[in-house]
Parts: C-alpha cells; structure tokens; sequence
C-alpha cells in the first residue's frame, strides 16, 4: 500500500515577551524558543549493512520571532 501512518512527536519551549505602548497604538513582540520533531521510522529506505534499521527523522532548532504593530 502507498499510504503508511507514522507516528510524530513535536515538542517546543521558549521565552515570549509582548507589550503595548504609546498609548496602546504600538505592539511589540519578541519570542525565543526550541523546537524538537521525531517522525518515528520515517526512514524506509533498506540497507544491506543494516537490514532491521528503520530509521527516524529529528528535526530540531532554535527559532526566534520579532514583531511590531502599528
């Protein structure tokens, strides 16, 4: 069959500081964090070397995020 379910874990934790000012007319926003993906056995590809080898995917990062509102 083409169409497989592979289960997926994505985790993020950070930082975020958001405020108005000038008299609630101005918004700004700053965010920092980390985020971690697992695709549990994503990879299908077979090796002679490694038979039994499935393979997962892990992406994972700093991300940052700037933003002003006017």
């Amino acid at each position: 069959s083409p169409y497989t379910e592979e289960p997926v874990i994505d985790l993020a934790a950070g930082f975020r500081y958001d405020g108005w000012f000038s008299a609630d007319r101005y918004h700004f926003l700053l965010q920092l964090g980390w985020e971690h993906q697992l695709w549990v056995l994503h990879n299908e590809v077979i090796k002679a070397s490694e038979p039994d080898h499935a393979g997962d995917l892990v992406l994972q990062g700093l991300t940052l995020k700037a933003r002003f509102d006017f």
